[in-house]
């Protein structure tokens, strides 16, 4: 699908999360088509990658609860029906105790992330907004003001596959009610019913993911239901996808559907080469890089450019100005050896010399250095990108005599 071709170049969580929750799911269900109880090796791989995909996101998280709860159900009821208590449950119990365990340490973590989200988040929750998003953002990748192809296209090219998927369980669900009526066909009916569970466990795992974290933001006080986070558990709904078209789609429809896919990803992958290596992006970079002085400083808010300047002159002093205390100082701290972490501007109260501030759109943090320590502007520079969301850079040169 495009949306991975567009998120798997980023060092970010997204794609690790993806891979080790697609792979908690494969390892699931090699637990569930071995009856003989002979798979140590499919639960100590689903045991590890559903422990490291809790680790890599909450999201996964979420996800790994519901493929462990789905596995125990499977594997109770098995145990009911055969009245002892099977090797497969009793190694469930080991599996999940010891996932516990090990979770155990990063609890206090995701305590201190439900507390930063209590006090404020950037994500918001709106009907029908959200749901259309969250359906164009599978099918296109694009989010926010981002588009990788036209949101019209992305709706189409979603709309097809999901009616073409819709046509064919209507089809399926067609064929069975009449083989239901031949009771030669009992058989056939029941090895097509063991046949079609690993897309439905899927399904089911995608769409109760949805709504748990659906539940949890109607119960937080502000939501974490966001579009590109499902991109952790985007691989179980590919697998049902592709699942449904091998198995049951035509043949002929399959390879149109398929032509798709590759022309909306080829067009998508031509337009992100175009965006991530534009000229512009480098020309900002280059502007610091040639006026930049070794006894300058760099002082940046929580604009993702600053970030951005702050990875291409490590040996410049730099400050990250947390002024609306976003409790990120832990995970900030990898943008920059030299950055130091602020909350007020105090440590200018005896400094003179330039400083270079770093906005996006605005020039906020020189304002207000310039209205407190009236501090005198030298330059005022603007550039704008076509990076990500036409990132924009606001440079501004100003001195403390």
């Amino acid at each position: 699908m495009p949306i991975t071709l567009i998120y798997s170049g980023e060092i970010r969580m997204y794609a690790l999360a993806m891979l080790l929750t697609t792979l908690t799911a494969i390892y699931a269900y090699g637990i569930y088509i071995n009856r003989d109880d002979k798979n140590t090796k499919n639960w100590i791989l689903f045991g590890i990658f559903s422990l490291a995909s809790a680790y890599t996101h909450y999201y996964s998280l979420v996800a790994s609860g519901v493929i462990n709860v789905i596995l125990f159900i499977y594997l109770l009821i098995k145990a009911v029906k055969e009245k002892k208590f099977i090797t497969n449950l009793k190694r469930f119990i080991v599996s999940a105790v010891i996932q516990i365990i090990l979770y155990i340490p990063w609890l206090v973590y995701l305590l201190l992330q439900i507390k930063q989200v209590s006090a404020g988040f950037w994500i918001e929750m709106s009907f029908p907004g959200t749901l259309l998003e969250m359906f164009l953002f599978q099918f296109a990748g694009n989010l926010d003001k981002m588009e990788y192809i036209p949101n019209v296209a992305g709706y189409i090219f979603g709309g097809i596959i999901c009616a073409y998927l819709i046509g064919i369980v209507c089809v399926q669900v067609f064929k069975l009610i009449n083989k239901r009526k031949n009771i030669d066909n009992k058989l056939n009916e029941e090895r097509g019913k063991e046949e079609e569970k690993p897309v439905k466990y899927a399904f089911l795992t995608y769409v109760l993911v949805l709504i748990l974290i659906w539940i949890i933001s109607l119960i937080m006080p502000r939501p974490i239901l966001y579009a590109r986070y499902m991109l952790c558990i985007t691989g179980i709904f590919i697998f049902g996808i592709s699942f449904l078209m091998a198995k049951y789609g035509n043949k002929y429809i399959n390879i149109l559907i398929l032509m798709l896919i590759i022309a909306t990803s080829t067009y998508i992958n031509v337009n992100l080469i175009n965006i991530n290596y534009n000229e512009s992006n480098s020309k900002p970079i280059e502007y610091i890089k040639e006026n930049v002085e070794e006894n300058d400083i760099l002082i940046y808010g929580n604009d993702a450019v600053g970030f951005i300047v702050s990875a291409n002159l490590p040996e410049i002093e730099q400050y990250f100005y947390d002024g609306a205390y976003w409790n990120v100082d832990e995970a900030y701290r990898a943008f920059g050896p030299n950055m130091t972490i602020v909350h007020d501007l105090d440590m200018l109260e005896n400094y003179t010399g330039r400083i270079w501030t770093i906005n996006s759109s605005n020039s906020a943090i020189a304002d207000e250095i310039v209205e407190k320590y009236d501090a005198k502007v030298i330059e005022k520079v603007h550039y704008t990108t076509e990076h990500k969301e036409k990132y924009e850079y606001t440079f501004c040169l100003i001195e403390i005599e």
